[in-house]
């Protein structure tokens, strides 16, 4: 049997703005009857990197009941898919066997997230450290911060995160659009993304953050989006910032 040991002196407990009774509510959540209920916790403690003791007791401890999972429904897969990913945003090594353990169960789905997963523990460490740092605009909702973290960070998957998280927010905070434009406008000049992954994810999240300009309903981020629309060669830049100043300007 496959354990993970989670020690509290070295274990980052990391609650992303949630209280104790929150994060408590969440590891009952991910045990609840309903499947949906489930799922939404699993999803909520993967997108914020929730981490605490009692949670990543309760995800080991689901975890490690999976032995042959060739059988499984395609909603037990989908669960235990998100619960990898759930675990995995704790960023700990030690959480790898297990999830390489439940990769090898036998379901072609828990395969290849599992296994993903065990891949980017890495990212997810790095992304829980930059969640949790201080944003750098004072007074933000505390999911704007996070977002606007992920926006400065630099990454690729982590701005394309950050871009959505802003356009779903609703926001009309001009603060945060201008740090998703000097973003944009920096990553459309650049002509070398040192890898086509790179650059796919890169282009991608330049997609995001014009569709973010564009949701923002702020008229003066037209002119943003025809210099995007000047400085890249990425047909997919072009459409989406296309479509953004129509948003704008209709």
């Amino acid at each position: 049997m496959v354990r993970t040991v989670f020690l509290t002196g070295i274990f980052f407990i990391f609650l992303c703005d949630l209280g104790l009774a929150d994060a408590a509510k969440l590891a009952e959540k991910i045990q609840s009857q309903s499947y949906r209920t489930r799922v939404t916790a699993l999803k909520v403690i993967e997108r914020d990197s929730v981490a605490s003791p009692e949670i990543y007791r309760a995800l080991e401890e689901k975890l490690s009941q999976v032995k042959d999972s060739s059988d499984f429904s395609s909603s037990q897969a989908d669960e235990l898919a998100w619960a990898c990913k759930a675990f995995a945003a704790s960023g700990e090594a030690s959480t790898e066997a297990l999830l390489r353990s439940v990769a090898d169960s036998g379901h072609p789905l828990l395969d290849r997230h599992c296994d993903k997963a065990a891949d980017r523990l890495a990212f997810y460490r790095d992304r829980r450290q930059k969640l949790a740092s201080k944003a750098s605009i004072p007074g933000l909702d505390p999911d704007l911060a996070k977002a606007v973290n992920l926006l400065q960070s630099g990454e690729a998957t982590m701005q394309r995160e950050a871009a959505k998280r802003i356009m779903r927010s609703g926001t009309s905070d001009a603060r945060v659009y201008d740090l998703v434009r000097d973003a944009l406008l920096e990553g459309a000049a650049k002509k070398n993304f040192g890898s086509n992954s790179l650059r796919n994810n890169s282009i991608d999240a330049y997609a995001w953050m014009c569709k973010a300009l564009g949701a923002s309903g702020l008229p003066q981020y037209v002119e943003t989006l025809k210099k995007v629309r000047e400085l890249s060669s990425e047909p997919k830049l072009d459409r989406y910032a296309g479509q953004a100043i129509d948003q704008l300007q209709n």
